[in-house]
C-alpha cells in the first residue's frame, strides 16, 4: 500500500503524484551553475554534445561506428591475450555490478569498456528503485511489491515480461543492501516526487568509482579504451570475443559474455529504425559510445530480433544550456506556463512531475515554449523550485543563481532563448500570431483567479498568474533523452534467447540493452527503475554465467 495518510496517484497504481516532506540536509548537494557557465552545454552534463567534432557529427556515430561488429569469421585461440570464464562488456551500473558479483563469487572474469573512463551514462544517474528498503520504511513509506509489479505490467499493456519483473522487483531492496555493503552511500530520504527512487550520494559517478574499487579488489581486471567487436561461437556456444584497443584487435577466450553496452542512443542510423520523430529534435544527454554494439553482436549470433524498444526520456532540455543549470530547471521542470507555436497551452504544466511522460507531449508540438515572467523568476529565487532536477537540484531549493544565468543568456542570446519587455514583443519574437499569446494569458489568468484550470485541469496548488507586465523570458523546449531501452530478448535468468525462446549458450544481457522490463513506453511509475534493473540484471547475469561456465 502507499504511504499512510496519502492517496494513491490518479493514474493506476503508480507513484507519480506521491510527495513527502523534504528536509534541509539534502540541500547542499544541488549543482549551482552561475552566470556564463550556464551558456553552452557543459561536457560533464551533456557529453553527447560535448563530443561533437568541428563538422557537427558525433564521434563514431552512424553506420561506420557499427562496421565490423557482429560475429568473428575466424578466431585464433592460440593468440588470445586472456582466457577467462566470463567477459563483461560495458561498465555502467549493469556491467560494474556484474564485475563485482563475478569477483565476489571467485569467478575468472574480465570487463571491457569502449570509453576511456568507466561508467557510461550511469555516471550521471541519480539513484535506483527500492520498494521496502530501509530508506522507504524509515520515512513511513511501505509499498506492496506485488501491487507495484502489477502496476508496471499493466502500464506496459503486458508487453513487459512478468517473470522477469517478478524476479527484479523481488530483489530490488536486497540489491540496495548489497550496494551499501560494497561502500555505496545513499541519501536517507527518497525522491519526494517519486519515492521509490533512493538517491546516490555523489550521483552515479561515485557509485561506479566505489564499485570499480570493489571489482579490482576481488581480482577483476577492468580494461578501458577497449571495444568488443565480434563474438566467436563454437557449435552455437560462446567461445570467445574479439576486442580492439589503441594497439589493434586481439582475441579473448571465454565461455560466457555479458552484453551491457548501454543501448544505441548515439547511433542515429539504428535510432531512426525505431523512432518516429526526427533525431535532431531531441536533446541527447547520454555519454558517448552507445552505438548498439550489444544488439548488433547478439543478433548476428542468432538472438531474437523482434525486441521491443523504448526511450529514456528525462524531462526537457534547452538548446545551448546545461540541463542541470538553474535556468534549465526553471524553464523545463517547473509547472508554470507553456505554449506551442500557435500561442496556446497544450498540457497541464504539472505534467513535469512525470519526467519521462512530459517529453511525449512536447515532441508532438512543432515549436513548444516555456515562458517565465520576472515575477516567477523572483519567486523561484526567494521561495524555491517545485520539482528541481533530481539530486542535482533538489525540490524546494532556492534558485539563487537564476537571475545571473538569465542575465548571461540575455548577453549571449543563444538560439532557442528569447527575451522581451512586453507580451506583444515576445509573441513577435516567437513568431506567434498577433494577439494570440495575450489572449491565452488572459484566459489562463481568469482560471487562476477562479482557482480552477477548466482547460487542462492542472491542480490548483500549481496555478500562478502570468504577469502581463514584462520583462518575459521564453525558451524553446527539446525533449531530453538519456538512453534507449531494448534490443536483446532475455529470459528471467538474463540469458539471451533466440526467436524460439531457447537460450544462446554463454550469452547474457544486462541493463538497458535488454527488452522485457518495459513496454513500448518507458515506465515512470517507479523512479530509479532503470538503475535498479541494471544492478539486478548485472548481478543475475554474472551468477548464471559463472554457473554455466563451471558446468
Amino acid at each position: 500500500m502507499g504511504k499512510a495518510g496519502q492517496e494513491r496517484p490518479e493514474e493506476g497504481r503508480g507513484l507519480t503524484q506521491h510527495v513527502m516532506t523534504r528536509t534541509a540536509f539534502l540541500k547542499g548537494s544541488g549543482v549551482a551553475l552561475a552566470g556564463a557557465a550556464a551558456i553552452g552545454v557543459l561536457g560533464a552534463c551533456s557529453p553527447q554534445e560535448a563530443k561533437r567534432d568541428a563538422s557537427g557529427d558525433d564521434e563514431g556515430s552512424g553506420a561506420a561506428a557499427s562496421a565490423e561488429i557482429g560475429l568473428a569469421e575466424s578466431f585464433d585461440a592460440a593468440s588470445a591475450r586472456y582466457d577467462v570464464d566470463l567477459v563483461v562488456v560495458g561498465s555502467g551500473a549493469a556491467g560494474i555490478s556484474a564485475a563485482v558479483q563475478a569477483g565476489q563469487e571467485g569467478g575468472s572474469a574480465l570487463l571491457v569498456e569502449v570509453a576511456d573512463a568507466l561508467g557510461g551514462s550511469t555516471a550521471f544517474a541519480e539513484g535506483l528503485m527500492g520498494l521496502r528498503s530501509k530508506y522507504q520504511l524509515n520515512n513511513g513509506i511501505d509499498f506492496d511489491i506485488e501491487e507495484e509489479l502489477l502496476a508496471d505490467v499493466e502500464f506496459s499493456r503486458y508487453v513487459a515480461s512478468q517473470p522477469l519483473l517478478k524476479r527484479f522487483f523481488g530483489q530490488a531492496d536486497e540489491d540496495i543492501e548489497w550496494l551499501e555493503s560494497n561502500g555505496v552511500e545513499f541519501h536517507p530520504e527518497p525522491n519526494p516526487h517519486s519515492p521509490t527512487q533512493v538517491f546516490y550520494v555523489g550521483q552515479g559517478k561515485t557509485m561506479v568509482a566505489t564499485m570499480a574499487d570493489r571489482a579490482r579488489e576481488s581480482g577483476i581486471e577492468l580494461l578501458t579504451g577497449t571495444r568488443a567487436k565480434r563474438l566467436h561461437l563454437d557449435g552455437g556456444k560462446v567461445a570467445g570475443l574479439i576486442v580492439e584497443d589503441g594497439e589493434g584487435e586481439y582475441p579473448i577466450r571465454t565461455k560466457a559474455v555479458i552484453l551491457a553496452t548501454g543501448g544505441f542512443i548515439n547511433n542515429e542510423e539504428i535510432f531512426d529504425e525505431t523512432f518516429p520523430f526526427d533525431y535532431g529534435r531531441i536533446k541527447v544527454t547520454a555519454a558517448p559510445h552507445h552505438q548498439g554494439d550489444g544488439r548488433v553482436m547478439a543478433w548476428a549470433a542468432g538472438a531474437d530480433d523482434a525486441a521491443v524498444h523504448s526511450y529514456g526520456w528525462t524531462w526537457c532540455g534547452l538548446k545551448n544550456f546545461d540541463i542541470h543549470s538553474q535556468l534549465s530547471t526553471a524553464a523545463c521542470n517547473e509547472p508554470f506556463f507553456w505554449v506551442n507555436q500557435t500561442g496556446k497551452r497544450f498540457i497541464p504544466e504539472s505534467l513535469v512531475i512525470r519526467f519521462s511522460t512530459v517529453p511525449y507531449a512536447v515532441i508532438q508540438q512543432q515549436r513548444p515554449f516555456s515562458i517565465l515572467t520576472q515575477q516567477e523568476v523572483d519567486r523561484l529565487m526567494e521561495e524555491g523550485c517545485t520539482v528541481g532536477w533530481g539530486s542535482y537540484i533538489f525540490a524546494g531549493e532556492k534558485l539563487t543563481d537564476l537571475q545571473s544565468e538569465l542575465d548571461a543568456a540575455k548577453a549571449a542570446m543563444p538560439e532557442g532563448f528569447y527575451y522581451a519587455d512586453s507580451l506583444a514583443a515576445l509573441a513577435a519574437e516567437l513568431d506567434i500570431a498577433e494577439g494570440a499569446l495575450a489572449a491565452t494569458v488572459a484566459e489562463y489568468n481568469a482560471m487562476v483567479a477562479a482557482g480552477e484550470d477548466t482547460e487542462f485541469h492542472k491542480p490548483a496548488q500549481y496555478l500562478r498568474a502570468v504577469s502581463e507586465e514584462g520583462p518575459f523570458y521564453a525558451f524553446e523546449l527539446q525533449p531530453n533523452m538519456l538512453t534507449t531501452h531494448g534490443g536483446l530478448v532475455v529470459n528471467d535468468q538474463c540469458e539471451v534467447v533466440d526467436s524460439s525462446g531457447t537460450r544462446i549458450d554463454g550469452l547474457y544481457g544486462a541493463g538497458v540493452d535488454c527488452s522485457g522490463y518495459t513496454g513500448f513506453y518507458y515506465n515512470d511509475l517507479h523512479g530509479g527503475c532503470t538503475q535498479a534493473f541494471s544492478v539486478f540484471s548485472g548481478r543475475t547475469a554474472a551468477s548464471n554465467a559463472l554457473a554455466y561456465a563451471a558446468a
